[in-house]
């Protein structure tokens, strides 16, 4: 599992345009969502 956190700091020294930053934060939480319910199967 990659580090959320780090990733965001990442993101954030690096000043992308914000809706490219929302779009990659639903991504993630999408991601993470899917994974969570994967794994209870």
């Amino acid at each position: 599992m990659f580090s959320y956190i780090g990733f965001k700091n990442h993101l954030n020294k690096s000043k992308p345009n914000p809706a490219v930053t929302t779009l990659i934060d639903g991504c993630i939480v999408c991601l993470l969502e899917f994974i969570e319910i994967s794994s209870h199967h």
